[in-house]
């Protein structure tokens, strides 16, 4: 049976519960996205579209340092984070 760090589950439940997300990578990347699909049947991985990009991205549970749901965000600054992610810029 595969035991889970409560860290784990924090980006678990949080990943299963909200729709727009900020992910802080263990490799210092940060990750402003929608979830597409959670998995949270046990699986190790889920489904982003990282803002301002076409394509989904896999995004493994343990690559993530923390997530966090956006809750609130002007569109101006939205779009700012869009095209910068799609330069691949970014930086928070």
């Amino acid at each position: 049976m595969r035991t889970e760090n409560p860290r784990g589950a924090d980006i678990r439940s949080m990943i299963g519960t909200a729709r727009e997300v900020c992910l802080r990578m263990n490799d210092a990347r940060v990750i402003f996205c929608s979830v597409v699909s959670p998995r949270s049947d046990g699986a190790d991985a889920f489904v982003v579209r990282p803002w301002g990009v076409e394509a989904t991205a896999t995004v493994r549970y343990d690559d993530v340092r923390r997530a966090t749901s956006v809750t609130e965000m002007v569109w101006q600054r939205q779009r700012a984070i869009s095209r910068a992610q799609l330069a691949g810029v970014f930086v928070d």
